[in-house]
């Protein structure tokens, strides 16, 4: 009776672990594995998919050139190369995706979705931006038509603007501001940004990444215009005790930078967990019920623009783009890259620039 009862067990076991193991695992950025975001996937098989989550993706990558893996990944499009050619992931057949087609072809054809075979590596999530938040009610003279980054270097503000820390955000962001594409950059071009940006951090009275550290220097008026994502912008709209007035830069003759985040396909995928799994989770955040939560709980704009049919015009008033064209306006911002010239070496100097070594 107890080998019967040991090999009943051990078939309950094997069943359970058998069923766990056949969920796809989704590997992404801190809350992306938020219900809205797989709530498809639950739909379609009835249980919920694997997640697990990274802070940043330098960590993301270190944990899976040690061994770590998943079948879906979250990376944001600058990640690609170094992904793809560390043999991370592999190509994507954008056949077996019911939502790809929603994608704007400015998104589907933007850096980083396909390689030089016309391979897809990479599947657009949503995106952001990157320009600076100004308070107009302490800055008046820079609201509206006078929208100027130079307000990060304007010495009547020096002590009173925050910056990003992050060298992929900040040294594209000050080399287009004098007119040089970091993406393509010279070692002598390298050498004004640097000034720029020698400046630049004379004049800050925070740098970091932590983008609530921004948010609350705005919100206390420690500081009157911070370099910030576009979500930083909404946050501070969202606070019910900061009535000052902001904008999010878009000035007229400076375009704001655009970063996507997306989805990769692990190379490993398709081997303990079908195939069709891991793409139905990729298809679980292009989901429209993701798309709407991207909007009005996130403020930031889907791949899947059907999104915008659905959410609500409070929230679609505080999205930045416009959304009548989302192309030509995504044509009219820089897409974020990783390519810079010597980035390890940009990365070093950046930072002994924000120590003042310089």
């Amino acid at each position: 009776m107890k080998i019967i009862r040991n090999i009943f067990l051990s078939i309950i076991f094997f069943v359970g672990s058998a069923a766990i193991a056949e969920e796809a695992h989704l590997f992404t950025w801190v809350d992306q594995d938020d219900v809205p975001f797989i709530q498809y996937y639950i739909d379609k098989y009835g249980a919920e998919p694997k997640t697990s989550v990274f802070e940043d993706e330098d960590e993301a990558f270190a944990k899976l050139r040690a061994g770590y893996s998943a079948d879906v990944y979250g990376p944001c499009s600058y990640e690609i190369p170094r992904w793809r050619d560390a043999g991370l992931i592999q190509a994507i057949d954008v056949s077996k995706l019911e939502h790809w087609e929603k994608i704007p072809s400015s998104l589907r054809n933007m850096p980083g979705v396909y390689d030089d075979e016309g391979k897809v590596w990479f599947v657009p999530h949503f995106f952001g931006n990157t320009s600076v938040i100004v308070n107009t009610t302490l800055a008046p003279e820079y609201a509206g038509e006078n929208n100027s980054w130079d307000i990060l270097w304007d010495p009547k503000y020096k002590g009173r603007v925050g910056v990003l820390a992050g060298a992929v955000d900040t040294v594209p962001f000050v080399a287009a501001h004098i007119g040089i594409d970091a993406y393509t950059m010279t070692d002598s071009e390298w050498e004004k940004v640097k000034v720029k940006m020698i400046s630049l951090v004379d004049q800050a009275r925070i740098i970091t990444n932590v983008t609530g550290e921004l948010e609350s220097a705005m919100a206390q008026r420690e500081v009157v215009a911070v370099e910030a994502w576009n979500d930083s912008f909404n946050n501070l709209i969202w606070d019910e005790e900061f009535t000052d007035s902001i904008e999010y830069m878009q000035p007229k003759d400076q375009k704001i930078f655009s970063w996507v985040c997306g989805f990769a396909l692990s190379s490993t995928a398709g081997g303990e967990v079908p195939i069709e799994k891991a793409y139905a989770l990729i298809d679980s955040g292009l989901s429209i019920g993701a798309a709407q939560f991207l909007i009005e709980d996130w403020g930031y704009a889907p791949a899947n623009t059907d999104g915008f049919g659905v959410a609500s015009e409070e929230a679609l008033d505080l999205i930045i783009v416009d959304i009548s064209d989302i192309d030509a306006w995504l044509a009219n911002t820089i897409f974020q890259e990783a390519n810079i010239p010597n980035f390890e070496k940009v990365v070093e100097e950046w930072e002994l620039i924000r120590a003042k070594v310089y």
